[in-house]
């Protein structure tokens, strides 16, 4: 377990050749190499590989072909490797196994980017319903994103106030707000 913790520490440090060659090592050992292998797949996502990343989450869909978890992860990497359709499928997939509401987020997300504005609205309606109270930052800009893209109002400038003194180390809430 603390070599798991090491091998994020290291990535999260941007130290992604130190990560590589420690995940190789511990991955050799033979011992819970699923969860090195989903390691893999997040430095991959964090290396900007984003199909070599989806293959990886592929092929540990097909030891837990019921895990929404990585179904979410296989989608939001076949989108950013430009691949919008199976995005939307594996979505989809995730959605009929899950009511986590990060799927309909992603969903609105990937149909308003598509140029799918009206399909955009509905994703962002339905996680707008199912997400719980804003108590992680994540959630809270999640709730934001959403909301302005259904249409930023003087309310919405107040919530992101409000947010970005509640989260004062999320950058991404004052990002967001500027954009």
């Amino acid at each position: 377990r603390r070599a798991l913790l090491l091998a994020d520490l290291l990535v999260e440090d941007g130290r992604q050749a130190e990560a590589e060659s420690f995940m190789d090592e511990r991955y050799s050992l033979g011992l819970d190499t699923a969860a090195w292998t989903l390691r893999r797949a997040r430095l991959r996502a964090e290396q900007r590989r984003h199909a070599e990343s989806a293959d990886i989450y592929r092929s540990l869909l097909r030891s837990a072909p019921d895990d929404s978890g990585l179904m979410l992860q296989l989608g939001l990497q076949e989108e950013a490797a430009g691949r919008p359709g199976l995005a939307r499928k594996t979505l989809l997939a995730a959605r009929a196994k899950s009511s986590a509401p990060e799927i309909p987020y992603h969903l609105a997300e990937l149909e308003f980017g598509a140029g799918d504005p009206a399909a955009g609205r509905r994703w962002a309606e339905t996680a707008l319903k199912e997400l719980p109270p804003s108590s992680q930052p994540s959630l809270a800009r999640m709730r934001l994103r959403l909301k302005s893209r259904l249409g930023f109002d003087d309310a919405l400038n107040s919530e992101y106030g409000t947010s970005a003194e509640r989260f004062p180390n999320e950058e991404g809430i004052l990002v967001d707000w500027v954009d």
